[in-house]
């Protein structure tokens, strides 16, 4: 006899793709939940995301595999080029699939946040809900908007980001209560800056790549300036790129 999933109802603080998917997972579940997001509206941002073999066992048993591969690309070769140009060699990507079942996959981040959305009912994503504060209390946890509602859930979820709020209160409570690790007071070793973005369709004549079935992945590494460039085949003739400052520099200065 199957066992009956205990009610609880989970409070979801941030509605970006880890909230989405821990919503969607919840939904799956037959579990109680409410997504809070604080911009007014969802903007699906961003470039490029990749997905191998052991996580799309998770989409196929969500449901979501056939959607997926939809809105994504098989990924064929990774090509590794200088900053001048010049290939340094390639990798096969191909052989993953017969290794663990799957193709590596590639898709647009907007793509993937817009297929997530359509899997989640309407009324548990909740906009414009800017959270001031959160507490726990005997009977779970309460968290404040800055529109002057409250929610009360069982389990609180912080999936706001990189300025999350959630965080910031945790630290907060943690600091008064003496329990912050040491490392939360230091520095950070390094930065990193990412520009991302995802081109208009292009013209295929002129880019004879985007015809090609498989996604094409490029990592031009950068040696003399402190730049690495990102770029990947997408559907509907886009190519997805990304560029990051300092990582890469750290690296070479640790590495050679």
């Amino acid at each position: 006899m199957a066992s009956k999933v205990p009610k609880m109802h989970v409070l979801i603080v941030g509605g970006g793709i880890g909230g989405l998917m821990l919503g969607l997972m919840l939904e799956r579940a037959g579990i109680d939940y409410q997504i809070l997001e604080r911009s007014p509206e969802l903007r699906p941002l961003g470039s490029a995301i990749s997905l191998n073999g052991t996580v799309l066992r998770l989409f196929e048993q969500l449901g979501l595999l056939e959607d997926l591969l939809k809105i994504s690309k098989a990924a064929g070769r990774l090509h590794l080029v200088k900053e001048d140009l010049e290939t340094q060699g390639h990798i096969d990507l191909e052989h993953f699939r017969e290794r663990y079942g799957y193709h590596s996959i590639v898709f647009g981040r907007p793509d993937f946040f817009q297929m997530l959305i359509s899997h989640i009912p309407a009324k548990k994503i909740l906009m414009g809900k800017r959270i001031l504060s959160s507490s726990q209390t005997e009977l779970g946890v309460i968290v404040r908007c800055s529109d002057g509602s409250a929610y009360h859930g069982d389990i609180l979820v912080g999936a706001d980001g990189a300025h999350s709020s959630i965080r910031q209160c945790m630290h907060k409570t943690l600091k008064e209560q003496g329990l912050l690790p040491k490392s939360d007071s230091e520095k950070l070793k390094f930065d990193q800056n990412c520009v991302v973005g995802i081109t208009n369709e292009l013209d295929p004549e002129k880019f004879p790549i985007l015809k090609e079935e498989l996604c094409e992945l490029y990592g031009v590494i950068g040696k003399k300036n402190p730049y690495t460039v990102s770029l990947r085949t997408s559907l509907h003739y886009r190519i997805l790129f990304a560029s990051l400052h300092s990582w890469t520099r750290y690296l070479l200065d640790c590495f050679g």
